[in-house]
């Protein structure tokens, strides 16, 4: 693996340490998608609430932290939650070290499945990566009472100006941007799978996932198999 022969370093847990380092990079990646970051509290949330379910996973170059993903375990199943990532980093495989330590982590445990997520279908960058990885996609609908006119926020003067402010604000505005959290009833975790979803945030996506332990079939509308990760 490339991050191996360029002597990129691993850690992982859920120290105040790890998060710190973590964030920062969670921040410099929101940066850089033009939308604010996910407070602090609420990763500080996540793993006061799910305790060793959760772990940070992150890579080093030279000292500096390259790369790191946040994973959640729920049932036979290890979530790939959030990502993010030094883009300077990118050519050394930081990123790629990182899921591999997952899949190893899950096969280790005995876990079926790896779910990598939901990725925006206009997102072509991040389908490829998932892709490329063997798994299996699944489309994903959501229904939304009452109905609300589709419309492409993205292409909105507003939403042009907030990305533009976005990439200028220095990291104090930025992080406090993030920190207006969603109205509590618009999220729930199912107990089919564990997952917080926002009914309210798309009307389609595609998810990932890629079994671990033996081939796994979703319940799902598309679905594409893929080789069991021996």
């Amino acid at each position: 693996m490339r991050a191996q022969r360029e002597g990129v370093s691993y850690e992982e847990g859920t120290s105040e340490a790890l998060l710190q380092k973590f964030y920062e990079l969670a921040v410099l990646t929101r940066r850089r998608q033009q939308i604010p970051p996910q407070p602090l509290s609420w990763f500080r949330n996540l793993i006061a609430c799910m305790g060793e379910r959760v772990k940070i996973r992150l890579a080093f170059q030279g000292g500096q932290v390259a790369a790191g993903i946040l994973t959640i375990r729920y049932k036979s199943t290890m979530t790939y939650k959030y990502g993010c990532s030094d883009p300077r980093f990118h050519r050394i495989g930081s990123m790629q070290l990182l899921m591999w330590k997952a899949i190893e982590d899950a096969k280790n445990s005995a876990l079926l499945e790896l779910d990598m997520g939901r990725t925006d279908w206009n997102n072509e960058g991040l389908l490829t990566y998932k892709d490329r990885w063997g798994a299996a996609r699944s489309t994903l609908m959501y229904l939304r009472y009452p109905a609300i006119k589709p419309q492409n926020c993205a292409d909105t003067i507003s939403m042009r100006i907030a990305k533009r402010i976005v990439t200028l604000a220095p990291d104090s505005l930025l992080t406090t941007a993030g920190r207006d959290p969603l109205p509590a009833y618009r999220l729930k975790m199912t107990p089919s799978s564990g997952h917080i979803v926002n009914p309210g945030l798309a009307s389609s996506s595609v998810e990932h996932r890629r079994g671990v332990g033996r081939d796994i079939l979703c319940d799902c509308a598309f679905l594409l198999r893929s080789p069991v990760l021996l």
